[in-house]
């Protein structure tokens, strides 16, 4: 209690009473010389009255004006849990919490988790219940689960109940929604990334209906570092837990099963294993959606999670469904996938801002790669953060687009997102355009129109003459005949520009040593271009006799590469001869190299 200061008082006199008359006091306090008192031992959930007065030598000044307050209530009694009984067995994913009230209380606070602490693995938490008991639902299978109740009223809390756990029932038939394949699946953009959510360690064969290679293939990564690092799955190879696959079908698949489900750690999480360093193929290991906001705070990663979309190519998801297989490129050896509890919900934190964006859009006759993107975002770093991600490999010899960025080793990341702090005088992004099958294509590149006015944006390296303002055209032909090939996008200022240009293109035109050399069966050949150019580029025995046209027709400035499959041929020393003759402003220069090759088999 507190009270005015009186102007000469010399102390003051406290009394608090039941009655506002104060015939009898619980408080008589004087030669106070502060203007506050704490008082204790007060009944719960009573009305007291209190009045001051002040003293100076003179006498009392009279007491102050009554005033008047409530205390809280006495705290519930400590409630007593009922069903399930503590340490029950084989329960229900849905079922009822009960307990017998407590004295005094008006409602309930749960807490349930799977670990004994509470201190994480928290599943369901709810703390205005106003009944004695609760329905659960959508618990995890073959999961410990702990819970405990308090009461509440006007005086706040009470105790903890004991601590009672029990124990859900551990298998469960899980079936997902049919997906259709075509009847006769010939295209690479016929695979399907899938995922089998069980413990149980199936064989494919007995997942999969008819024979393999007949009715069905399937392809798991390896946990090499080279992207599409794949094996081919028998029929006897058995399905890891949270592991994604690709999968080629006949005709419409779908997944019914019984089987174990996964057992939840103690918070509330469960660990697939994944490579260190390396794209992993993933799958959710429940039957139930997980956000990927969720699985990113647990892991405390950046990382995004891929999903394939046919002749879309790979997109971002924010969810992991389901028999559904991801991509995810992992930094650990364990990722924690936690079970989707209405404790856990996380949301997605917004991503820094972005001063301008860009994209780049490849399309091929095959598929298109659409999720590439760069731009100037103040809070980014030159260095890798948040908003540079890694570009998942490209699938079964289709199309694809990578940005390349030097890392501390010197190696080049292959990205999908690079963005930079600022601008400067301008920035350079280079990219490398894969296209196994060297059929016709395109770029489009999108949000040239967010720029800052007086900046040029411009493409070399690629396309027509090798240099294209994209203020004028944002769409550019690719041409065929090569496999690989690399372009540099460039933002500026036009002094900027004009000066990059000079630099990016190449100055000559030359020929490299094959990599690797010798090899089996197969090598890649690279080279460069410094005009537009008619080129040839074909590979001979140590005959003189043709045993492959690898390229033969025109290509703008710039570098790029085929490969050179040699399966059919026997080993040996071989050579790969490079004629290009200029066809650009009336130029009719010829260069011509040869370099040799040699198969080991």
């Amino acid at each position: 209690m507190s009270w005015s200061s009186v102007k000469g008082a010399a102390s003051y006199h406290l009394q608090v009473s039941l009655s506002s008359s104060f015939s009898t006091t619980g408080v008589d306090q004087s030669g106070l010389t502060n203007t506050t008192f704490s008082a204790s031992g007060l009944r719960a959930d009573t009305i007291y009255y209190w009045r001051v007065e002040a003293i100076d030598p003179g006498g009392s000044g009279g007491w102050s004006s009554t005033w008047s307050f409530r205390t809280l209530s006495s705290t519930p009694s400590t409630p007593t849990l009922s069903s399930p009984p503590n340490n029950a067995t084989s329960q229900a994913t849905t079922l009822t919490l009960s307990w017998a009230a407590a004295t005094g209380a008006t409602s309930y606070y749960l807490q349930v988790a799977t670990n004994s602490s509470f201190a994480s693995g928290l599943a369901f938490v709810d703390s205005a219940l106003t009944s004695t008991s609760k329905q659960l639902t959508a618990l995890a299978e073959n999961t410990v689960y702990y819970w405990r109740v308090r009461g509440r009223n006007t005086g706040g809390y009470g105790q903890w109940s004991s601590t009672y756990a029990f124990t859900t029932i551990g298998t469960k038939t899980v079936t997902s929604t049919p997906v259709a394949f075509p009847s006769n699946p010939t295209a690479s953009t016929d695979y399907r990334l899938v995922t089998f959510p069980t413990t149980a360690s199936p064989r494919f064969g007995d997942l999969l209906t008819g024979s393999q290679y007949t009715n069905w293939r399937v392809w798991e990564e390896n946990g090499g570092a080279v992207p599409n690092n794949l094996n081919e799955a028998s029929a006897i190879s058995t399905v890891g837990l949270g592991m994604g696959y690709w999968l080629l079908y006949k005709g419409t698949y779908s997944y019914s099963r019984a089987g174990a489900m996964p057992r939840l750690e103690t918070d509330g999480t469960c660990i697939i294993s994944v490579n260190q360093g390396v794209w992993n193929i993933i799958g959710n290991p429940f039957d139930v959606s997980v956000t990927w906001a969720a699985v990113k705070q647990r892991n405390s990663t950046t990382a995004n999670l891929w999903s394939y979309n046919g002749t879309s190519g790979f997109q971002q998801s924010a969810t992991m469904e389901p028999f559904k297989g991801y991509y995810f490129f992992s930094n650990t050896t364990a990722l924690r996938i936690p079970y989707p509890f209405p404790a856990s919900k996380v949301s997605e934190s917004p991503p820094p801002a972005v001063d301008w964006s860009i994209q780049v859009v490849l399309q091929t006759d095959v598929n298109e790669d659409a999720e590439n993107f760069l731009g100037i975002a103040p809070q980014s770093s030159q260095a890798a953060d948040e908003l540079d991600q890694e570009e998942p490999p490209v699938p079964f010899e289709q199309g694809g687009l990578s940005i390349l960025r030097q890392n501390s080793e010197n190696l080049h990341e292959l990205l999908s997102a690079d963005f930079r702090p600022s601008l400067g005088e301008g920035q350079v992004w280079r990219f490398e355009v894969t296209n196994p099958k060297r059929t016709p294509g395109k770029l489009r590149v999108l949000g040239v129109e967010s720029l800052p006015p007086g900046l040029e944006i411009r493409l070399v390296g690629c396309g027509g003459s090798g240099n294209t303002d994209l203020r004028k055209t944002n769409e550019i032909p690719l041409q065929t005949g090569s496999e690989k090939s690399w372009f540099s996008l460039v933002v500026g200022t036009p002094s900027f520009v004009e000066q990059q240009e000079g630099q990016l293109i190449p100055k000559s035109f030359e020929l490299f040593q094959n990599y690797p050399n010798p090899f089996n069966p197969k090598t890649a050949i690279s080279y460069q271009l410094s005009a537009l150019s008619f080129v040839e580029l074909h590979v001979y025995d140590a005959l003189g006799k043709e045993v492959a046209a690898l390229v033969h027709g025109e290509q703008p400035a710039g570098m790029y590469q085929v490969s050179f499959d040699a399966s059919d041929l026997p080993s040996g020393v071989y050579f790969y001869r490079l004629q290009a003759r200029e066809s650009a402003g009336g130029r009719s220069g010829v260069f011509v190299d040869t370099k040799k090759l040699i198969l080991v088999k």
